[in-house]
Parts: C-alpha cells; structure tokens; sequence
C-alpha cells in the first residue's frame, strides 16, 4: 500500500500537539515548590536579612539614590557624625549633672564650676547640665582685691558680678523653656536659685516674690530660705524682720548653713548698733569656718558694698587694724550705703583710729628696751647707771695682784 505523505505529516502535527496540551495540563495539576526548597544562594540579596527569616521585609517606596545606599545602614556624613556625637556626650553630661545635684556634695564634687559652665555652653538644652551651672554661677563670689580696693576696682568687681547673675539668670530661663516644651513646670530649686540671682542682682522684689515660690514649693531649707529673707530685710532697712529671721537660721540646717547663719546673724546685730554681741558672734563663726568657706558663701549672695562692710567688721575683730581702715575707706567712698549704714561704718572706723599703732621690733630691739627700762628703775645694774664696783666682775676675770 502505497503511503500518502501529507496524510502522515498530519498525524505526526496532531500527536504532537495533543501531547503539548496533556503536558501542560499535568503541570498545572502538579502542586509547586515551596519557597524553602529554593538555595539560599539563589535569594535576591539586595533584601535585608533580618534576625526572623520568616519575617516578610516591605521596602518603602523611595527614589533611587543615585550617589550611594540611604536609610538607616548607610555611612553618615561629617556633620551627622559631630550631631551624633554631641548628642551623645549631652546625654552622658545630663547624667552627671543629675547625679552631682541630687546626690554629691560640694566638698566630694570632683568636678569644677568652669566645667559646668562649659558644658552649659555646650549642651544648651541640657536641664541638668544648665541647673547645675547656674548653681555654680552663682556659688562664685568673686574675690576683692587684696590691701585697698580702689573704687574702680569695686566698679569692674561690680560689673563682673552682675554679668555673672545674669548668666545665671538666662540659664534658668532656658531651663524653663525647656520643661515648658515637655508640659512640666520648674523645679522648686530653680525658684530659689532664682531668688539669689535677683538677690545679686539687687531686685529685693523679684528676689522675694521667687523666694516665695521656693517656699511653697518646698524649694529649699530652712537655713537658706531664713538666711536669705534676712539679708533681703536688711538691704530694706526691715531690720525686725532681719532680726527675726536671722534668728530662725540658726535652728534650720546642718553645719555648713549654720555657719552661714552664724555671719548673717552678726550682720544684723551689727545693724541694730549691738557691736558686742556681733563681735562675740563674729568670733564664734570664725572659728567654726574652715578655710572660709562659710565666708565666701555669705559673699555670694551680698551685694559689693556689703561685702566690703562684712570684710571689715571680719578684719576688725581679727585686729587687723590697717586692713579693716582700709576696707571702711573702701566702703565710704562708695555710693550705695544709707546714711545710717555710713553712720555706723563712721563709729567702726573712729573706733579703729582710737588705737595705738602697736610697736614691731625684732628680739634684740625688744631686749634692748626692756633692759634700759630695767637700769633706769634699778641703779645697781651693771649695764646702766653708776658703774658697778671692780669687786663685781667675776673671778675668772679678776687680775691677780702683783
């Protein structure tokens, strides 16, 4: 039988095809791989891996960075490195401030007032960091000049001082900006570090009326608040009230406030023309300050002029006699006492004036006076007067006789 070929090529087409469709159809019912039998070679590594491989990775839909990788992992610039690191080093001063406040002292501070006051230029934001250089600000009193301060040097001291209150002050107003922002208030110390800020600044209203929060607030002891509330009165010319309350600040706050109390309450007897009792007052502080410090506290908180008149009452009762006129003449020729503060300066400095220079000589100037006053009562001396018989030299010296 003779073939047709176009009969065959047809058959072999319609094999083929109908063999094409049951294949595709077998595949369709075969089920597929699950995604965890592909090589963990052949995943797409431009997805993060993350610690959960079961975890599905959604990418934010973002422009292409044609300069290099963004987001998270990618390297930072030079400035996000400064940012980054100063934060950082915020976060660690923050710290340590909070802890100097709340826990350490002045004394087992090891960490010194310019620090604080860097660090509050460096970290502006920084609650702590700024409290605690606003407390160092104004814990500073800014030393007179030794011997006779000139009234410029008074002048360039008072200048200094007030730039010094007025840093202290703009420090504490970003502190309250700063819990202002968060919805918190300010800390009751901030009120009192504010009151000794106006203090200095010579605001008594201001002063009293931050003095006052401190206190309802819980702000400070009762040493400092009555220490303060007496100095305020004072500066007035409330000298009951500077009396009574220098007497409270002696009964509210431990060894360190009580010397400060000790200085106040002199003040105020002095003021109220009981030199006796301030001197006996004076002497007892005195002894009980060490290094000063008690002193210098005091300082921080006075006015210049007022400091002038503490340092020579101080010097007076230590009998430095030329150091405390010297300080009185300071203090007169300054303008802002009262004219019964220059009143009782007057009666100091007189009182001083009254005194005899005492006489410095050396041993041998001193043997020498105390001898010629001794031959002058005694006429048998040997050294003064008649001259002693021959008899009276002693017998090793005696010639013999021939």
């Amino acid at each position: 039988m003779r073939r047709n070929p176009c009969l065959v090529a047809w058959l072999i087409g319609a094999l083929w095809i109908c063999g094409a469709s049951a294949s595709a159809a077998r595949r369709q019912r075969e089920p597929s791989l699950p995604p965890e039998s592909a090589s963990r070679f052949e995943r797409d590594t431009t997805v993060p891996i993350t610690a959960d491989e079961d975890q599905v990775v959604v990418e934010p839909l973002a422009a292409a960075e044609p300069d290099g990788a963004s987001g998270p992992d990618a390297p930072l610039g030079p400035w996000e490195q400064i940012v980054g690191e100063g934060a950082r080093l915020c976060a660690a001063f923050e710290a340590e401030a909070r802890t100097h406040l709340l826990q350490a002292t002045t004394a087992t501070s090891s960490i010194d007032d310019k620090t604080w006051r860097r660090r509050a230029r460096d970290c502006p934001r920084g609650e702590w960091v700024l409290r605690a250089a606003a407390q160092a600000e104004l814990r500073t009193p800014f030393r007179l000049a030794k011997g006779s301060p000139t009234p410029a040097e008074v002048s360039e001291l008072e200048r200094t001082v007030r730039r010094s209150r007025r840093r202290a002050l703009d420090w504490l107003e970003a502190i309250q900006r700063e819990r202002a922002r968060m919805g918190q208030p300010l800390r009751p110390r901030d009120h009192y570090l504010a009151a000794r800020a106006h203090a200095g600044l010579g605001r008594r209203d201001a002063a009293r009326a931050a003095l006052g929060r401190a206190v309802r607030r819980g702000g400070a002891s009762t040493a400092e608040v009555q220490q303060l509330s007496a100095l305020l009165a004072v500066a007035a010319g409330d000298l009951d009230r500077a009396a009574i309350a220098s007497r409270r600040a002696l009964y509210g706050g431990g060894e360190a406030d009580s010397v400060v109390s000790l200085y106040v309450r002199a003040l105020v007897l002095d003021r109220l023309g009981d030199r006796t009792a301030a001197a006996r007052v004076l002497v007892v502080a005195r002894n009980q300050d060490r290094g000063r410090a008690g002193l210098l506290a005091l300082e921080s908180v006075l006015p210049v002029h007022e400091r002038l008149y503490v340092r020579a009452l101080d010097r007076q009762v230590e009998q430095t006699r030329n150091a405390a006129l010297r300080l009185w003449k300071a203090y007169l020729a300054h303008d802002a006492p009262t004219p019964g503060q220059r009143k009782l300066a007057e009666q100091h400095r007189a009182a001083l004036a009254e005194i005899p220079e005492p006489i410095v000589a050396d041993a041998a100037g001193r043997d020498q006076q105390s001898t010629e006053q001794t031959n002058a009562q005694d006429p048998t001396s040997t050294t003064g007067g008649a001259q002693a018989p021959e008899s009276t030299t002693a017998p090793s010296q005696v010639k013999p006789q021939p």
